[in-house]
C-alpha cells in the first residue's frame, strides 16, 4: 500500500488561519475500524434490603430523661418613654469644675526681654551665632574606562552537552 503524501508547504504571504488542514494525519493512516457490537444487557436482580437489626441509638439517647419545661409567663418587651427631666447639656466636669490656685513663682523670661511686645528687627540667633568655615574644593577622580568583567559561563545543559546526534 503506498504511504500519501505528507503536508504541503505553504507560502509564507499565506496566513495560517485561513485555510483548512488539508494533511494527512497519524490518526487516519493508522485507524482500524471495528465492527460495533452491543453490550449484554444483565439481567435485572430485585431489591432485597439488608437485614437491619441496629437501632442506631447512643446511649445518651438511650439514657437521655426528657424533663417538662416550666410554665411562665412570656417576657414583656419594655417601650420606650421619653424622660420627664430637662436637658441642660451642661457635663459633669463643667458642672463640678472649681479652679486650683498656682503657686505664684518666678516666670519663665522677664517682662522687659519679651519678645511679643517688639517688632521683628531681622536678627536671629543663627545669624549673630553662624561661622562661616572656608569652602573647599574635593578633587574629580579621572576618568576609567570601562573594563567589562570577563564572562565564563558557556550557558549550557547537561542534556546539551551530552548530546550524541545520530547520524541519519
Amino acid at each position: 500500500k503506498p504511504l500519501p503524501e505528507g503536508p504541503k508547504a505553504m507560502p509564507a504571504s499565506k496566513s495560517m488561519g485561513r485555510l483548512p488542514f488539508d494533511g494527512v494525519t497519524t490518526y487516519k493512516t493508522d485507524y482500524l475500524k471495528w465492527p460495533a457490537q452491543m453490550m449484554p444487557v444483565p439481567a435485572r436482580m430485585s431489591h432485597q434490603p439488608f437485614p437491619d437489626t441496629r437501632d442506631f441509638r447512643s446511649t445518651y439517647k438511650g439514657d437521655y430523661l426528657k424533663k417538662p419545661l416550666p410554665e411562665h409567663a412570656p417576657p414583656q418587651t419594655a417601650q420606650w418613654k421619653p424622660s420627664p427631666a430637662k436637658f441642660y447639656g451642661d457635663t459633669n466636669y463643667r458642672a463640678e469644675y472649681y479652679q486650683k490656685p498656682l503657686p505664684e513663682g518666678p516666670k519663665a523670661m522677664p517682662a522687659s526681654k519679651s519678645m511679643g511686645r517688639l517688632p521683628f528687627d531681622g536678627v536671629t540667633t543663627y545669624k549673630t551665632d553662624y561661622l562661616k568655615w572656608p569652602a573647599q574644593m574635593m578633587p574629580v577622580p579621572a576618568r576609567m574606562s570601562h573594563q567589562p568583567f570577563p564572562d565564563t559561563r558557556d550557558f549550557r545543559s547537561t542534556y546539551k552537552g551530552d548530546y550524541l546526534k545520530k547520524p541519519l
